[in-house]
């Protein structure tokens, strides 16, 4: 069976094991598989990187979409992996807003509004999956959904679109590089993804805006490519933001509860630049438009800056793993720091959730 027939059938028919019934490297099981989990290495560290983000997550919806090639269809597969990939993007970038376009019947709209609520946009993504696919693709009318929601975002932030795309045509009555043009001036990268196959002006449009382009193979790969995107990418000499004069400070906008009185909670945290409350965190000011966040917020992003250096590879016949004290054979990883052996699954957790080397302390 090819590898995209038997991504349906649940993760242990997709494992390769040798004679000894180890998993063979390559297959979705293993480290180096095209499933979700990847070789985590250290990336460079020290690096200026986009820790406030503002992502506009596209799904094609359109009659291509309800392909079986993925099952159950591949708009299915693209709404389970951009719940995944939202979720994930809240969890590893906490300053981060999202939202999600759903593109029809040669039309777009907004699924969810700009903002950090997960759980909205699960839902949001949720609602896309259980309407029929319909019509045809406008990549142009999802863009300019995409980049009405993005340019409203505040200046200083990194304004990222994530096309889920099924089709191998789209069906526009405008110009695409006008598109592009707006999205390359307003500073929004276009990541784009094909279920399909590779097509000329999705690719140009992806370059054009300093983004990328991908074909995913099977539903694994789509996680892939999607965790690629969870990683804050590193800021390039244009991405600055130059700091002008402060705007004019307009008056402060309360929430309101049902019966129109501000809704204040209990716990309120001041601006130090204006001592302006506000109610929750992240948030930007409502009078300065200062970024607010807490410590929390700033140890949780603080691994992307700097990350653990990759741990090289070596054959291990005998000898313990420094974390979780079981065998270290086939494989061992060697902190190049301290010099502590750990096994494949403690390295994956190292790189991918713990951020720092125990044996570094």
């Amino acid at each position: 069976m090819q590898r995209w027939e038997r991504a349906g059938e649940g993760a242990w028919a997709a494992l390769e094991e040798d004679a000894e019934g180890r998993l063979v490297d390559g297959g979705p099981g293993s480290r180096d598989g095209g499933g979700k989990r990847r070789r985590v290495g250290g990336g460079a560290g020290g690096l200026a990187r986009g820790l406030i983000r503002y992502v506009a997550l596209v799904v094609d919806g359109s009659a291509a979409a309800g392909s079986g090639d993925l099952r159950p269809s591949r708009l299915a597969a693209c709404c389970a992996a951009g719940a995944e990939f939202l979720a994930d993007l809240f969890a590893g970038n906490p300053f981060s807003s999202a939202c999600v376009v759903d593109a029809r019947d040669g039309a777009a709209k907004l699924a969810s509004p700009l903002s950090g609520a997960a759980r909205a946009h699960a839902d949001a993504l949720a609602a896309v999956g259980r309407a029929a696919p319909a019509g045809a693709f406008s990549l142009q009318r999802a863009l300019e959904a995409a980049a009405a929601a993005l340019e409203a975002a505040p200046d200083y932030g990194f304004r990222e679109v994530v096309v889920l795309s099924s089709s191998l045509a789209t069906r526009d009555a405008g110009d695409l590089n006008a598109v592009a043009a707006r999205l390359a001036a307003a500073k929004i990268r276009c990541h784009v993804v094909n279920l399909a196959a590779e097509t000329y002006v999705v690719r140009k449009l992806a370059d054009a805006t300093g983004g990328e382009f991908a074909v995913a193979l099977d539903a694994g790969h789509l996680a892939a490519l999607l965790g690629n995107r969870v990683e804050p990418p590193p800021l390039a000499a244009d991405d600055a933001r130059l700091a002008g004069e402060p705007p004019p400070l307009p008056a402060p906008a309360l929430a309101s509860s049902a019966g129109g009185a501000p809704a204040w909670r209990a716990t309120t945290h001041a601006c130090p630049r204006c001592a302006t409350r506000a109610a929750e965190l992240p948030a930007a000011c409502a009078v300065c438009d200062l970024p607010l966040v807490s410590a929390p917020h700033l140890a949780r992003s603080y691994h992307h800056l700097f990350p653990v250096a990759a741990f090289p590879g070596r054959v291990a016949e005998d000898g313990a793993c420094f974390a979780c004290g079981g065998g270290l054979a086939p494989r061992a990883f060697d902190c190049p720091a301290c010099g502590a052996a750990f096994c494949g699954d403690c390295d994956e957790a190292v790189h991918a959730a713990l951020h720092v080397c125990p044996g570094c302390g």
